[in-house]
């Protein structure tokens, strides 16, 4: 190792130029990256209804279903825009109330089916386009024939939307926040030089991370480009400051050159370590099978990888490069401590202990009880045009809810089935040419032209529609129902899909992945916690203790009353519990020091935040101000709550170690002691 740390010393000017020159090339790679908006995209590619829908798109050649809302009650008008539509040379039908009413009988006698079509002076129009890679170009020219009183939605709509709204965000509110982690810096390091060359640092790791995603032409979900950008910087930070810390020190006595050698190996391990418990936290992402979790995991964790890189090798050549301007006049700064805190925690340890147990109990009960919401379209911009048009459908028109199944066109079953889902409760028609003419007639005498509305290159697939919400009570019923009959009845090649099945789907994936990345993440901290403190009850203490934190921060949504996306308690077990874990391990680790030097519990835990707060201040407020502006800022409410629990999750959890933490690690002294390989001296044990 010093050897290298040697090398790295003497090619400073290299490593300089090297990075230099791969942050150029990584600023123009970068902005390739592709980013997706569709929810759908961070389904597994091999589930059940997501093959259906391939196959529906791929085979059948049926593409997406655009609704139009008009707010025009003359027929005339609606009747023209209907034709121009259905003109388009990628529309496959236009339906509307004239499809399911003859208009030249009087509004009173009209059918009550024309409720779903016309409502209140509005007019309800859906168009079913042809299978394409890309609805871009279309969106775009139907956008065009619409009038000022039709608005278009969709998911396909409401995703191009989404894009244009989101262009540029992630660059905005990295910006913000990468100004006010040097602003912070700026205050509380008494060199100027400083916060410069650290935020250099960390903008050097992102660019060449996003540039190597960009490379890889994987397409990700756009929440996941946001955070991963700001959590490349709030959890990797901190290695910057040990080795400038160190640094710092041995420049007393040192040369330049001799001082970094020294600072690189003396903080190699703390940081090599400490960048192990985050990783741990973003590796037990991968083992999601929602993309969500597993691409950026794999993200994270190479963002980490890389930022180490950069910090033990860039920050070390820039540090000696601008030595002179480090080691000039120092300022007066903002100084970051809690005076005798750890003192008045440990005097009234038990005090302390029992609010942490209440915490405990309040949060594990809120945490329980809070609801997550799979229905992403809730969370985004009302003022987006597609998203305002979908809120006024389902206002005037009610929600609907339509499922397909696709199946192979010499499956065995299938008439019978869909004559058994037509029947159960719940489903208000199945549109199939098996359903539309009298069953008993022999298929060899259904006209061809209607047999072929349905199938193409070997598949068939029947539409139905429902009347219950799929991803709630008796729509997961019913979809288990309809699921049953298929496995029973129909001998082949057989999918239910469409919107809502991929919706519930999201939902049964996401709390499997909820346990088992929990689990995962969990078991590899302890597991590294308890190799480092060679202690038994350590790592389950330590755990605990920012699991209160990640309990408190999911409640909030219970306790407050605000809708939760479904993500978040997998990113909050996995990623703030990899990311504030090292608050509870660096106060732990003064702690045993001072005990082995043979300080009382007491003096110990005073010492211990004395000199920790500091460091666990800076680090939770780089986490803090680094998702602060997308959490402030962002119009998109998926986002704001978000980056808002991240930021929130680094607030309790540095609050929760300061104020809690000292608390159980003086109660709990002689436990650790008996559990662990030389936890204290032994010798002075009083309080």
């Amino acid at each position: 190792m010093k050897l290298l740390a040697q090398f790295i010393v003497k090619k400073r000017v290299y490593i300089f130029i090297i990075f230099l020159f791969l942050t150029l090339l990584s600023s123009l790679v970068m902005p390739h990256r592709k980013l997706s908006y569709s929810i759908f995209d961070i389904l597994p590619s091999d589930i059940k209804s997501l093959i259906g829908l391939r196959i529906l798109s791929e085979k059948i050649s049926k593409g997406p279903e655009f609704t139009i809302l008009c707010e025009k009650d003359n027929i005339e008008e609606i009747e023209s825009l209907v034709k121009r539509l259905d003109s388009l040379p990628y529309v496959i039908s236009v339906s509307w109330l004239g499809n399911n009413q003859d208009l030249a009988y009087p509004e009173e006698t009209w059918n009550r089916n024309s409720n779903s079509w016309y409502k209140d002076g509005f007019y309800k129009i859906t168009v079913t386009l042809k299978s394409a890679s890309s609805y871009k170009k279309q969106i775009e020219e139907i956008k065009k024939i619409l009038p000022s009183w039709a608005g278009l939605t969709g998911s396909e709509v409401i995703s191009y939307d989404m894009e244009n709204y989101f262009k540029n965000s992630t660059l905005i509110y990295f910006s913000f926040g990468i100004l006010l982690v040097a602003l912070f810096l700026f205050l509380t390091f008494p060199s100027a030089m400083i916060p410069v060359l650290i935020v250099l640092s960390m903008v050097v790791g992102v660019l060449i991370n996003s540039a190597i995603t960009a490379l890889s032409g994987r397409s990700l979900y756009f929440l996941m480009d946001t955070i991963v950008a700001i959590l490349q910087v709030a959890v990797t930070l901190d290695y910057a400051l040990f080795l400038y810390h160190r640094y710092e020190e041995e420049r007393s006595t040192k040369d330049k050159e001799s001082a970094m050698v020294s600072a690189i190996l003396s903080t190699f391990k703390p940081i090599s370590l400490s960048s192990l418990t985050t990783i741990a936290g973003f590796f037990a992402l991968t083992f999601g099978r929602l993309t969500l979790y597993n691409i950026m995991g794999w993200i994270l964790v190479r963002g980490v990888f890389i930022s180490l890189i950069v910090i033990l090798t860039f920050f070390p050549s820039i540090l000696l490069l601008f030595d002179k301007f480090i080691t000039g006049k120092k300022r007066r700064v903002i100084p970051l401590g809690v005076g005798r805190l750890g003192r008045i925690v440990g005097r009234y340890s038990y005090l302390f202990s029992a609010i942490f147990v209440g915490l405990l109990l309040l949060s594990f009960y809120s945490n329980s009880k809070t609801e997550p919401v799979f229905d992403i379209n809730i969370f985004l911009p009302k003022d987006i045009p597609s998203v305002a048009t979908m809120n006024r459908v389902n206002e005037i028109f009610g929600r609907t809810e339509g499922v397909f199944i696709v199946a192979d066109e010499n499956t065995i079953g299938l008439t019978d089935a869909l004559s058994s889902i037509k029947k159960l409760d719940g489903v208000k028609a199945v549109m199939h040419y098996s359903t539309i003419l009298d069953p008993a007639l022999p298929e060899e005498l259904i006209p061809e032209s209607l047999i072929d509305r349905f199938r193409n290159n070997g598949y068939t697939f029947a539409s139905i529609s429902i009347k219950y919400r799929l991803g709630e009570g008796r729509g997961l019923k019913l979809k288990d129902s309809i699921n049953k009959i298929l496995e029973e009845k129909v001998k082949g090649e057989a999918y239910l899909t469409g919107e809502s099945v991929l919706l519930t789907d999201i939902r049964d994936i996401s709390f499997k992945d909820q346990s088992k990345t929990t689990r995962i993440s969990l078991a590899l901290i302890i597991l590294i916690i308890a190799i480092g403190f060679l202690s038994a009850s350590v790592p389950l203490v330590l755990t605990l203790v920012i699991q209160l934190a990640i309990w408190l921060n999911i409640g909030y949504y219970y306790i407050f009353n605000t809708p939760m996306p479904f993500f978040i308690p997998s990113i909050l077990g996995t990623i703030q519990l990899g990311a504030t874990i090292d608050y509870a391990v660096l106060l732990t680790s003064r702690y045993q020091e001072e005990r082995r030097n043979k300080n009382n519990p007491l003096d110990s835990i005073d010492k211990s935040v004395y000199w920790g707060a500091h460091s666990i201040i800076t680090s939770a407020g780089t986490m803090i101000l680094m998702n602060l502006p997308a959490s402030i800022l962002s119009n998109i409410k998926l986002i704001r709550l978000t980056m808002g629990s991240l930021a929130r999750g680094g607030l309790m959890s540095s609050l929760i170690v300061l104020f809690l933490l000292p608390a159980l690690l003086v109660i709990l002294d002689r436990i650790f002691r008996s559990t662990s390989y030389k936890w204290s001296d032994g010798k002075n044990e009083r309080v």
